[in-house]
């Protein structure tokens, strides 16, 4: 029944006189999706191609040992293994400050080989974290792991147009031709009451159409914000801002990948670590 009614959604926006590009967004429209449920495996792979930092964790969640971990998962030397090297001071052959610079430039590079290898897409607003976030309602996304495609408490911003939305949406269709969906933006954050639907894209079979909603025109879902009771006890769960575990995620990797899933190239690292050791033995051996 909902794939039938997305369906004719797609053929009604291609009867509908509205541009959407010339609808105006305010500053952070609210987002409503729904959509046809994926399997797991599909879900897996949507949920790992649309997160913007799962190649360099670092700093993705405010759990460090989260962090930590998936960054070990990936084989990413951790800022506790950066700084066994940089704090070696004058145990390289050139400047410290020098061999700093490489070495965070190498990690730029080797980094968005990562993410290259995994095969994520760049998107602006209409990225999953469900892995991990920052963000204070935690982890978040239109889609879940179960392969359940619904979003209906989240803002995107700052400042959208409906270009770029409508730019996300067809790499996400080209990605993921098996998903089928509907989404709008609304007049106003999630959080404000009497908002209406300003514009809504179908995506379907590879494809995207959007246009702009009439007076009168339905929201596809209601309105969903958090409460400050839910924002203070996702702040003081111990698990805050964690989506999905370190051991789950191999899991999906795996998946998604093979046994032999795409990792960090540490190669360079390891040379220097292993440099700085070797120099460091060589000047002990000096003063005794």
């Amino acid at each position: 029944m909902l794939e039938e009614n997305l369906k004719n959604r797609l053929v009604a926006s291609r009867l509908q006189a509205g541009d959407p590009h010339r609808v105006s967004l305010p500053k952070w429209p609210g987002l409503l999706v729904v959509g046809v449920n994926v399997t797991p495996p599909q879900a897996y792979e949507i949920i790992i191609k649309t997160d913007q930092n799962i190649h360099y964790p670092e700093d993705l969640t405010n759990n460090s040992d989260f962090n930590t971990s998936l960054m070990r998962l990936f084989n990413i030397p951790t800022h506790a293994d950066r700084q066994s090297v940089l704090s070696r001071e004058g145990s390289f052959p050139h400047p410290l400050n020098e061999q700093k610079l490489e070495i965070e430039q190498k990690r730029l590079d080797k980094s968005e080989k990562l993410k290259k290898d995994l095969g994520i897409i760049d998107l602006q607003y209409l990225s999953n974290s469900r892995i991990g976030s920052c963000w204070i309602g935690g982890s978040n996304g239109w889609i879940d792991s179960d392969g359940h495609v619904f979003c209906a408490n989240q803002n995107i911003g700052k400042w959208p147009t409906v270009a770029e939305v409508l730019s996300d949406w067809a790499l996400i269709a080209k990605q993921f031709p098996y998903l089928t969906l509907v989404s709008q933006l609304l007049s106003g954050e999630i959080c404000c009451e009497d908002t209406h639907p300003l514009v809504e894209f179908v995506v379907s079979s590879g494809e995207v159409t959007a246009f702009a909603c009439g007076s009168g025109h339905p929201k596809i879902s209601e309105p969903a914000s958090q409460t400050d009771n839910d924002l203070m006890d996702a702040l003081n769960s111990s698990s805050f801002g964690v989506g999905i575990t370190a051991e789950r995620l191999r899991d999906m990797l795996i998946c998604v990948y093979g046994s032999e899933y795409p990792q960090y190239d540490r190669a360079y690292f390891d040379h220097c670590l292993y440099e700085s050791r070797v120099l460091l033995d060589a000047g002990k051996k000096r003063k005794t």
